[in-house]
């Protein structure tokens, strides 16, 4: 990725880095040959789409972030005005589930218990929250930021609704597919 507090930009690589990545990469040739599939597997619109964000250290004063595999922070940046609970994380739960199968299938779906939305509006009633993804025993940790980062980029797509992709996008605030009125603002993973 890239060092601490520089913006990362999260998209698909080139096909021409794969070759490269494998030879370097120190991970298992499972989790190697899971990563290849589902980079491999995407659409070629995909390795044009990219999200800004910050690459954080972790906040020691966020239980919630310590436990997690990652960490994803939004931030809403237009009004929208069916913005929706935050208690209702049923679409997200469901969404993340889909977005592991497609990576991942052979893994148990997350529990309830393991996909945190938290936050609040702040003076201007805008969406301030987190997304966490509890760190899971028997899961490859790499697996599960996989599927952060890829929610992640469903979250801050701005793909125009005319292009392909543009319905990959999820919105905290509306809690709707296919539209979002929020960004990617700082992002922190786990690395053990």
């Amino acid at each position: 990725m890239s060092k601490i507090n520089d913006v990362v930009h999260y998209f698909q690589p080139a096909a021409s880095k794969f070759d490269q990545w494998e030879y370097t990469s120190e991970a298992s040739e499972v989790y190697k040959q899971m990563t290849l599939r589902t980079f491999q597997t995407a659409p070629q619109w995909l390795s044009e789409r990219r999200i800004s964000a910050r690459w954080t250290p972790l906040s020691e004063s966020s239980e919630l972030e310590r436990k997690s595999s990652i960490c994803i922070r939004v931030k809403q940046i237009r009004t929208d005005p069916t913005t929706s609970s935050l208690h209702e994380v049923a679409r997200l739960h469901g969404l993340i589930d889909e977005i592991q199968r497609q990576h991942s299938p052979e893994l148990c779906s997350f529990s309830v218990n393991e996909v945190n939305l938290t936050g609040y509006t702040d003076e201007h009633n805008m969406l301030q929250a987190m997304i966490t993804l509890k760190k899971r025993q028997g899961v490859e940790m790499g697996l599960d930021q996989i599927t952060g980062l890829t929610l992640a980029f469903f979250i801050g797509n701005s793909t125009l609704s005319t292009d392909s992709g543009h319905e990959y996008k999820w919105c905290p605030a509306s809690n709707r597919i296919e539209v979002t009125s929020c960004g990617v603002t700082h992002f922190t993973k786990a690395t053990s």
